[in-house]
């Protein structure tokens, strides 16, 4: 995965404050963990 900062690294890398740009980039990779979750394989353990 690469991760565009464009304008917003300083925002995102050295402000230590809650600010839009984090909560923007935070939302993005909470979609793509999601997307990928579903993508990962099943894992079926039988009861005995």
């Amino acid at each position: 995965m690469e991760l565009d900062l464009g304008n917003n690294a300083y925002d995102i890398l050295n402000d230590w404050h809650p600010n839009a740009a984090k909560e923007e980039l935070t939302a993005q990779l909470t979609k793509q963990v999601l997307v990928k979750k579903e993508q990962l394989p099943k894992l079926y353990h039988e009861k005995t």
